[in-house]
């Protein structure tokens, strides 16, 4: 598989574009987006205040990453604890024991 990369060679000549309150607004919790979603294509903006709305966006978008990497860790733990059962194992866990006979360990 080949990867090309564009750089952008020089300086820009126009001003980049500064983001108003209204790009900043959002509205918790917010939600992953992943590719291919278009809105990961849009050009960024630049911010020159950091104000507490940004805060506390910044502190939202902490709390989504490490809520999901919390999940990943704990779905890993319990993959490693938890033993592979097979298939006979899985049905005994849900099937009740025959009528008159003793259960293992009583």
């Amino acid at each position: 598989m080949e990867v090309h990369a564009q750089a952008k060679r020089g300086f820009s000549v126009k001003e980049d574009e500064v983001a108003s309150p209204a790009d900043l607004s959002f509205e918790a919790p917010l939600k992953i987006v992943e590719y291919p979603d278009p809105i990961l294509r849009t050009k960024n903006k630049r911010i020159d205040t950091f104000d507490d709305n940004l805060k506390k966006l910044v502190d939202e978008m902490f709390d989504v990453s490490n809520r999901r990497s919390h999940r990943w860790l704990n779905d890993r733990l319990l993959m490693e604890l938890v033993p592979r059962l097979n298939a006979e194992e899985i049905r005994g866990l849900f099937a009740p024991p025959p009528w008159g006979e003793k259960l293992k360990g009583r």
